[in-house]
């Protein structure tokens, strides 16, 4: 993987220069994960930036855990949780071999203390990432809503066509 193309291709890290990029290249790890390796843990505190370059991952989210994306190359994850210190809202699972360019914490009090302006910058681009999926979430929330309703209107009246009772 280059790491200096996978930084650049990446649309949260667009507001920094080509000197930040670099920097944030020549301090990147390359992590290699085997297929159904756990990546991260929804409600764990993370202090890691991941993009992906090689595989895919599964998003999964909730108990029981649901299945809520599918990452491809370019992906990115981790955000949130490295820049505000939130737990992480995801579980992320390699569907297959992945690999995974890791940024951390240090790296970007680096950037920040350098151009402080750039925290800024990076908080509206999260923020723009966030409301999406919200929406994102929010629609997948209503339709299982909606499958669970129409799953009780079915058993309902399956129950009326055969005299099942209660």
């Amino acid at each position: 993987m280059n790491k200096i193309d996978a930084i650049r291709a990446v649309d949260l890290l667009s507001p920094l220069s080509d000197i930040d990029k670099a920097l944030l290249a020549s301090e990147a790890r390359i992590r290699n994960f085997e297929r159904g390796e756990t990546i991260c843990t929804e409600g764990e505190l993370g202090r890691t930036f991941y993009i992906l370059g090689l595989g895919t991952l599964v998003v999964r989210r909730g108990k029981p855990p649901v299945d809520v994306a599918t990452l491809k190359p370019g992906a990115y994850l981790g955000e949130m949780s490295l820049l505000t210190g939130a737990p992480r809202t995801a579980t992320i699972i390699a569907l297959e071999r992945s690999e995974l360019l890791e940024l951390d914490r240090p790296v970007f009090l680096r950037l920040f203390s350098q151009n402080p302006p750039l925290a800024q910058l990076l908080s509206d681009q999260v923020a723009r990432r966030r409301g999406r999926l919200e929406e994102v979430q929010g629609e997948v929330e209503r339709l299982r809503l909606l499958q669970e309703r129409e799953s009780r209107d079915i058993f309902g009246r399956i129950r009326k066509v055969f005299g099942l009772g209660e």
